[in-house]
Formats: C-alpha cells, sequence, structure tokens
C-alpha cells in the first residue's frame, strides 16, 4: 500500500485531474489511498467568502461560492461522461451549495467568523475536489472508493 497526495495545483482543472488518474493507474498494484487537496484557489475563495459574510456582504460572499461550484461544474461536465455519476455529483455540489448557503447566512447575521466557523467553509474544498476525483478515477477505468475523513480521523484545535 501507497499512499498518494495530490495538492491544489494537481486537481485545478479537468486535464490535470485525468493526469491525476494516469499517476494513479501506474501504481494500482500497490493499492494506492489516494489524498485530495481542494482545487487550486478554492481554500482562497472560501476563505474570502466566510470574510465577506462576516463583513455583511452575504451576497458578494454568494456570488464567489456560485463561481467556486460553476468550477467544479466544469470539470464535472468534461471529465465525467457516465449520467448517473454526473447526476451525484451534480447533486453533491446542489447539496454543498445550500450548506454553504446558509452558512454565509449565519456568519452573516451574527457579524463572526470564528476559527470553527472558518474550518467549516475550508472543509468544503477538500470534499469537493475529492469527490471528483474518485469519480474521474472510476470514470477511467480505477476502482475507486470515495470516503468522508469525518467517518474515522477524530480532529482537536
Amino acid at each position: 500500500m501507497i499512499v498518494m497526495k495530490f495538492g491544489g495545483t494537481s486537481t485545478q482543472d479537468a486535464a490535470a485531474m485525468h493526469n491525476v488518474a494516469s499517476i494513479v493507474k501506474t501504481r494500482r498494484q500497490k493499492s494506492p489511498i489516494v489524498v485530495i487537496s481542494a482545487i487550486a484557489q478554492a481554500t482562497n475563495a472560501l476563505e474570502n467568502a466566510g470574510r465577506l459574510a462576516s463583513e455583511g456582504k452575504a451576497d458578494e460572499a454568494l456570488d464567489l461560492l456560485r463561481k467556486l461550484i460553476e468550477r467544479h461544474t466544469a470539470i464535472i461536465q468534461e471529465r465525467i461522461k457516465d449520467m448517473a455519476r454526473c447526476k451525484q455529483l451534480q447533486e453533491v455540489l446542489a447539496t454543498a451549495m445550500r450548506e454553504l448557503e446558509q452558512l454565509v447566512r449565519g456568519v452573516s447575521i451574527l457579524g463572526e467568523l470564528t476559527p470553527r466557523t472558518k474550518d467549516s467553509f475550508y472543509s468544503y474544498g477538500e470534499l469537493l475536489s475529492s469527490r471528483i476525483v474518485a469519480a474521474v478515477l472510476n470514470e477511467e477505468g480505477i476502482e475507486a472508493q470515495w470516503i468522508d475523513t469525518k467517518e474515522f480521523m477524530i480532529t482537536d484545535e
């Protein structure tokens, strides 16, 4: 078994995700565990959305988040051809956007962005990119299963 970690520029767009799949494919015999970062600039966008929300600029924050979701949508449209898989990912994006909207509204009402709330914003970067990469791997014939780290990982401050 090996652990393969891919950063943001490695997952920044559809071509980069295809490259990740190609690299993983060459190591398939070693039973890789693939760890994925948010797509390039996603964490910055999520951080800025949180900041804008805390400043009472919820509409600006939501615009920023919609653009981020659109980037993920573009990757899905280019890389994922299986209609069921595509639909499932679109539902993941829609759910994430609804949750982020709620987060923005709450932060905007409170006018406060706590470390825990920042972490909530940031987590969507890896959540979305890892779901897409798992689908890309499956799409390209590499048996992959997405695992939510919240199911087995415990964190502290």
